[in-house]
């Protein structure tokens, strides 16, 4: 996924927008197949979140954030520390949001 993710980003560096399409299908599958497998990882939500924010979808990559926070609160996992690094992903995400 993170390579998938990276190929993506330098697509668009380079306006290839058919590679930023495909590598962007490999990326969204790659999501969603992590999710198949344990829908209460947060590192595939994070990869996603951080990946959305990159690529200025910023409404799904707060939701992603969100869902980080919500099951790092939830079953404790994670360190207080992990926790407030999301907060602060999601919060510039949310001023990249508002500062288009």
């Amino acid at each position: 996924m993170i390579t998938h993710a990276q190929r993506a980003a330098a697509a668009h560096n380079s306006k290839n927008f058919d590679l930023i399409e495909e590598e962007q299908k490999i990326v969204e599958e790659a999501f969603h197949a992590a999710l198949a497998l344990d829908p209460t990882e947060p590192q595939a939500y994070l990869n996603m979140a951080t990946f959305q924010s990159n690529s200025h979808q910023y409404d799904s990559s707060i939701t992603n954030y969100d869902k980080v926070i919500e099951i790092l609160s939830n079953d404790g996992a994670g360190s207080q520390d992990m926790r407030f690094r999301v907060e602060q992903a999601r919060r510039v995400a949310l001023y990249k949001k508002f500062s288009q």
